[in-house]
């Protein structure tokens, strides 16, 4: 027949490679009429229905989802599903901001390079412009005051200081200094000489150097002794200052009067002079200026002596020299080596 329903040839119905556990799951009747070309009923209830796995699944849900037992339409999936599925991508917005950045700064850079060289020199000129038609806030009137002041008094103490240096050096030179003393503008020295035309000599050169200074030989007198020889005493009037206050000028004036002793002591050291006394003290108020008064007392050669008078003629400070004395410390042989200088500065601060 046909269908053969015969136990040897039932397992001829499935291709070898079918599934056993399938074949089981299949029950097949043989029915009593061989003769029928009816196919075989199959009992749909023994038949349990074919497990389908759905296709939808997500990182959050591991279960595998199955349509309800005898439910003929599709299941419908929930929305969410969607938004889970399809994360934001932030690449792309990354790689925009980039590159607009990149443009920006390429722009940026493009404009200082072709555009700068002709803005900068107009801000330039503008800027000097600025600056050169801005007033400079000139001296007040009191400075202006101050400063004349100052100027007159480094002119005085200059022009008198570089006299009697002057006047002291011919007479080391041509005699021996026996002593030097400056009281405001009177002047007057001690030299000893040999004999009195020694003395006319150094009268004849005095008035060589000094035409403008009337030099008097006020006393000669006769040393006693065998080596004797003769001391003669002059005197003149210091000639006024010139007026010429422009290259005295003080700069850098001292504003205490301790300021004026550290530049004393410092003009003395270099000098290769020993200082053995130094006072300083309050004096009257004088052209609406605190004045101070400095003491000093130096012992040195007596070239050094006469190489501090010039350095303080020429330093251009508010100073005024009140007094100046200089003796030979050695009044029998005059040695050169052994001279004292005493001087009382007036500060004007």
């Amino acid at each position: 027949s046909f269908l053969d329903t015969s136990e040897e040839n039932s397992d001829d119905l499935f291709p070898q490679d079918f599934n056993e556990d399938i074949k089981e799951n299949f029950s097949f009747d043989t029915p009593e009429n061989t003769s029928s070309l009816e196919e075989p009923q199959t009992d749909q209830s023994a038949v349990p229905a074919l497990e389908e796995k759905s296709e939808y699944k997500t990182d959050e849900f591991q279960e595998d989802t199955y349509p309800a037992d005898g439910a003929d339409e599709e299941e419908e999936i929930p929305d969410y599903y969607d938004d889970k599925q399809g994360g934001l991508n932030y690449k792309p917005i990354l790689k925009g901001l980039g590159i607009v950045l990149f443009l920006v700064i390429i722009i940026i850079a493009v404009k200082i390079y072709f555009f700068s060289g002709s803005a900068a020199p107009k801000i330039t000129e503008e800027k000097k412009a600025a600056v050169t038609n801005t007033p400079k806030a000139g001296p007040s009137p009191e400075e202006i005051r101050r400063n004349n002041f100052f100027a007159s008094i480094a002119s005085s103490t200059q022009e008198s200081m570089v006299q009697v240096a002057g006047i002291a050096g011919i007479a080391a030179k041509q005699t021996k200094l026996s002593s030097i003393l400056l009281y405001d503008k009177d002047f007057m020295f001690e030299a000893f000489a040999k004999n009195r035309d020694d003395l006319a000599k150094l009268n004849i050169r005095l008035k060589e150097k000094f035409k403008n200074n009337k030099i008097d030989v006020i006393a000669s007198e006769k040393r006693p002794g065998v080596k004797g020889g003769v001391l003669g005493v002059y005197k003149l009037k210091l000639r006024a200052p010139s007026g010429n206050t422009a290259s005295a000028s003080v700069s850098s004036p001292f504003k205490t009067v301790k300021a004026a002793q550290s530049w004393l002591s410092y003009l003395a050291q270099n000098g290769g002079l020993t200082i053995k006394g130094q006072k300083s003290r309050s004096l009257m108020r004088e052209a609406g200026f605190d004045v101070y008064e400095l003491d000093a007392t130096l012992n040195g050669s007596e070239q050094a002596c006469l190489q501090l008078v010039q350095s303080i003629g020429t330093a251009q400070k508010n100073i005024k020299v009140h007094k100046l004395s200089i003796n030979a410390l050695d009044q029998r042989q005059f040695n050169k080596k052994k001279y004292q200088i005493r001087l009382i500065l007036k500060i004007f601060v």
